[in-house]
């Protein structure tokens, strides 16, 4: 059986992790606030798609993945018989995924919470936005 695996570096809804800090006020002259540059987000793994077979329509900008679908992301896991997104012109983030027969998902929040979802027919996942 042929595999067809393919990198998706946006991720599915591309959300990218921030990391926030609040500095306490300094107590003491050693823990001086400093002017160095801030220190940019760890890079954001890529989210990877295996499927037994993979269909591109460059002209109606759309991929159909069939077959063994998993959809492997740093917050989520993704596994169906077939799962077709929009291909953005400008190569941005999809606006439409949907996840056919069998479907599961298990997912974890920023806040560590995980979630697991189960469903036989369809998910729709429709312009997801980050804050």
């Amino acid at each position: 059986m042929k595999r067809f695996s393919l990198i998706v570096m946006a991720g599915l809804c591309g959300g990218m992790v921030h990391a926030q800090t609040n500095a306490a006020a300094p107590s003491s002259p050693a823990s001086a606030i400093t002017n160095s540059p801030a220190v940019p987000p760890p890079p954001r793994a890529p989210t990877l798609i295996h499927a037994d077979s993979a269909d591109f329509d460059l002209n109606g900008h759309q991929a159909v993945y069939r077959g063994h679908v998993r959809v492997d992301d740093p917050q989520m896991k993704l596994s169906c018989a077939q799962l077709t997104t929009d291909l953005p012109e400008s190569g941005g983030h999809p606006s439409r995924i949907v996840a056919e027969t069998n479907v599961v998902i298990d997912s974890t929040d920023n806040k560590g919470q995980t979630n697991h979802v189960t469903g036989d027919r369809r998910f729709t996942f429709t312009a997801c936005k980050t804050a």
